[in-house]
């Protein structure tokens, strides 16, 4: 209904997050993108150990040159195409936590910052 009276602010706002969480817009950040399964990094590894170039083993995988040469520099450094541990402190709230927050905070915008936190609370107890 406060969108009909005011479609101008709130309705543009409302488009751009729209628009803005699914699709990659030119001056948007880059989205998380999924690592490459070990095995197709073992593949890169094999492919340039035979004497391919970057170039050539990308086209073949479907994958980025500057994909490849990142793996093969990582392979050469550290002897392996295993994930290696990221910097960083340790997440406070389980994936689950944060789910359940998506979910409430999706279904009632307006849910203040305690109740979150009581809802986390008897989650974990």
């Amino acid at each position: 209904m406060l969108d009909m009276e005011l479609p101008g602010r709130r309705q543009r706002y409302k488009t751009h997050l729209s628009t803005t969480s699914n699709s990659q817009t030119p001056n948007s950040t880059m989205a998380k993108t999924k690592e490459l399964s070990k095995d197709t990094r073992n593949k890169i590894v094999d492919l340039h150990r035979a004497g391919k170039t970057e170039s050539a083993i990308g086209k073949q995988l479907g994958v980025k040159k500057s994909t490849v040469g990142a793996i093969i520099r990582k392979w050469k450094t550290y002897k392996t195409t295993d994930n290696l541990p990221r910097s960083g402190a340790p997440r406070k709230i389980s994936p689950r936590g944060v789910k359940m927050i998506t979910r409430t905070v999706s279904k009632n915008p307006r849910t203040t910052r305690g109740d979150l936190v009581n809802d986390l609370q008897s989650y974990h107890q």
